[in-house]
This record gives structure tokens, sequence and C-alpha cells, in this order.
């Protein structure tokens, strides 16, 4: 996906990396600079204006969780 969105130039101010917590605190790069990854808690806590997301079994239950403890209570109706 991030090369997808380096070929096609899309604009991204801020990239917030997720992945399981096995994976916070690794690195991807993109566009020439390295960006450490992030728990979904902690992306959701930054509250981005856009997101991509892969549907893995256990960041969906993840999800599920967030949604009914209000983490997404910031969204617009």
């Amino acid at each position: 996906m991030l090369k997808v969105l380096e070929e096609r130039n899309f604009p991204v101010g801020e990239l917030l990396p997720v992945a399981s917590d096995k994976s916070e605190g690794m690195t991807v790069r993109f566009r020439g600079k390295d960006h450490k990854v992030v728990t979904m808690a902690q992306a959701i806590a930054a509250a981005p204006d856009l997101a991509f997301l892969r549907r893995w079994k256990h960041i969906a239950g993840m999800g599920a969780t967030l949604r009914r403890s209000g983490c997404d209570s910031h969204r617009q109706q």
C-alpha cells in the first residue's frame, strides 16, 4: 500500500504505520524516511483524518472492542 501511495504521489502529512503490539517500535520506510510502527490504540488516539486499513482477524476484533469502549466517539455522524 505504501508503495502505491508513493508511486501516485498521494499527499501524506503524517504517516502512522499501524501493526500488532509485537511490531510496535519497528520502522517502515516511506518517501526516504523511517516511520515508527504504532499500535492500533495509539493510532486511534492520534485521531487521523484518513486511514487505510487492512482487515486482520486480531485487529478486527480489537477495533470492535475499541468501538464498544467509545474510542471512535470523535467521528462525525
